[in-house]
């Protein structure tokens, strides 16, 4: 019944157009037994950032270590990263990126009975830039997630757990390269949580029922208790905070059925939404450039776990609920959400843990614009579920305890391995529309080049509409239409263009800042010169090599006497067809005094 639904959509959707529909697209992630614990994140020019890592696994031959993948803006792959820690057993579990697009990775490892905390920096290209291990000097560190600091360096946020000692939490500071510049460590806490940092440069943290506010220096402004139903335990708090004009948004649930709830920046509660049913699992809420909230959940049904959407008003309504249905049957756990300028939404969903098989798919990716309810292979319905929230809740002040934080570093090296991440064939399958445009340059001339429209943007990530090509190469610009691709590629060919150069023939060497050195003169890059002087005698007086070699008319620390010299150079030049060219000038030069 729910595949002949399907069908019908997708034929009414081929006979029209929905607003969006070239930049959708939907792939299933390979099949693995192993479920992946994996996030989703977003560069400035759009390009997606996915990072996971197995959750089962003791050594990282058996959980694979670390694997960080780069896609651009239709999901296919740019690159793609895995890295290890020797044999040790990694767990991802967040990342961030900067404002020069910097990746920051964060997560826990193993090596024999110690636990260590990590943190990993790369380039937009994927290159490691510094890896740093931390030891805490506790049994187990559960690292809860990370954020970019405005002067660049980041936030971590985490747990630290003993057998002897009650649960506790860290926040702690490093700057750029991962060099730690302050921590706290405090108590209550419990076993899950997440940090941001505010508007005002402090840090909100959410550990279970407790919630801290700092400022920017770590100092405590207030902390609370959040306590539910009868009981003052009913439901309990799994997502946020979301910082929102006025407050904080939060998600709390109970035996699968979940609301949302906002305190004020001072700490005091607002308002509580309307109950909705909802796995175990956190929602991923994102802020809409209208105020509301969109939340992405995991609405249970008929065994399986539907990818749901949920929009929550700034003054906690929700007005809307829909969720998604596919051929495939995923069982899906964590869902992760990106939304990037154009309100083109990027989910990724990843297979529940309880569900985890060598016949089903370690989860999907999906792309598709807010206002559309079809594409190829999946669709959205509209349906409500919510009903009213009679359940007492409060937010009561409570004071937590502070202890000294040592941190001390773990020497390690990360390696970067070959790794072959696997999108599973989709019927988001498109044909590229190629339009090839040649041409060859004479000496000193570029190649003026105009996009078609502001739809397409170049590949190697140039900002430039308009843009001057000199260096022989090819370059694209796609519209990163997902379904139908038009790439413009312009390949630049050049004449070969000689390297004129010049040597004086005369020079004067009596310090007057005119003419004093001999040298020779290229308008192309100088990669080597080899410089000969002899005297009228056959005598060698001055040698030298390099980029920039000169004669000051000395000989043996002395003057050197006037009259002509023989000069022989030996040069290796790139002109500007990036082309070496070598060649020898001999010539007889004056020295006038």
């Amino acid at each position: 019944m729910k595949t002949t639904r399907i069908h019908t959509l997708m034929l009414c959707f081929l006979l029209s157009i929905t607003k969006g529909f070239s930049q959708q697209y939907f792939k299933l992630l390979e099949k693995s037994d192993k479920p992946y614990e994996q996030k989703i994140t977003r560069f400035s020019n759009g390009d997606l950032l996915i990072a996971g890592s197995p959750i089962r696994g003791k050594t990282a031959s058996q959980n694979g270590g670390l694997n960080i993948l780069r896609l651009d803006q239709c999901g296919n792959t740019i690159w793609s990263k895995n890295f290890q820690w020797k044999e040790n057993f990694m767990s991802f579990k967040d990342f961030s990126i900067n404002s020069d697009n910097e990746i920051y990775i964060y997560g826990t490892a193993y090596e024999g009975m110690s636990e260590y905390i990590f943190l990993l920096k790369l380039d937009q290209k994927g290159k490691d830039l510094v890896f740093k291990v931390f030891h805490f000097g506790t049994v187990d560190n559960f690292t809860y997630n990370i954020k970019v600091l405005p002067d660049g360096g980041i936030m971590a946020y985490g747990l630290l757990l003993d057998y002897n000692t009650p649960k506790r939490g860290f926040l702690a500071v490093f700057d750029a390269n991962l060099n730690q510049q302050w921590g706290k460590l405090f108590a209550p806490f419990e076993s899950s949580g997440e940090a941001i940092i505010t508007q005002d440069n402090g840090f909100l943290g959410r550990s279970g029922v407790y919630t801290f506010k700092f400022n920017a220096q770590g100092q405590i402004e207030w902390s609370s208790i959040f306590e539910s139903g009868d009981n003052r335990s009913d439901y309990y708090p799994v997502a946020g905070p979301v910082e929102v004009e006025d407050g904080y948004i939060f998600e709390a649930i109970k035996e699968k059925e979940a609301f949302f709830y906002k305190i004020a920046p001072n700490g005091q509660l607002v308002w509580k939404s309307e109950l909705f049913p909802s796995s175990e699992r956190a929602a991923d809420v994102q802020v809409l450039e209208n105020g509301d909230l969109l939340a992405m959940y995991n609405h249970p049904g008929n065994g399986e776990n539907y990818p749901t959407q949920l929009w929550l008003s700034p003054n906690g309504k929700i007005t809307r609920q829909r969720r998604l249905f596919i051929q495939q049957s995923l069982q899906t756990d964590g869902i992760y959400q990106s939304i990037n300028a154009k309100g083109l939404i990027t989910v990724i969903g990843t297979q529940d843990l309880k569900a985890a098989s060598s016949d089903r798919y370690a989860g999907f990716l999906l792309q598709t614009a807010l206002d559309s309810n079809v594409g190829r292979c999946f669709h959205w319905e509209d349906f409500n579920s919510i009903r009213a929230n009679p359940t007492p809740i409060s937010v009561t002040p409570q004071t937590p305890t502070f202890f000294s934080l040592n941190i001390r570093n773990v020497d390690a090296s990360i390696v970067a391995v070959p790794l072959v991440y696997a999108f599973a064939e989709s019927c988001d399958l498109s044909k590229e529309r190629l339009i090839r445009k040649d041409s060859t340059l004479s000496c000193g001339q570029k190649w003026t080049v105009q996009l078609p429209s502001a739809d397409f943007f170049w590949e190697d990530g140039s900002p430039e509409s308009l843009r001057n090509l000199d260096t022989i190469g090819t370059y694209r610009a796609t519209d990163y239409n997902c379904i139908a691709p038009t790439v413009y590629e312009y390949r630049l060919n050049r004449q070969t263009c000689p390297c004129p150069v010049y040597l004086p023939n005369a020079f004067s060497p009596n310090a007057d800042g005119h003419n004093d050195l001999l040298e020779m003169f290229s308008n192309c890059s100088v990669k080597e010169i080899h410089m000969s002087v002899y005297n009228r005698w056959g005598d060698r007086v001055y040698e030298s090599r390099g980029t920039k070699p000169g004669w000051d008319g000395t000989f043996r620390q002395n003057h050197a006497d006037p009259g002509v010299y023989m000069v022989a150079v030996r040069y290796v030049l790139i002109n500007e067809s990036n082309e070496k060219q070598e060649g020898t000038l001999l010539q007889n030069v004056a020295l006038i005094r």
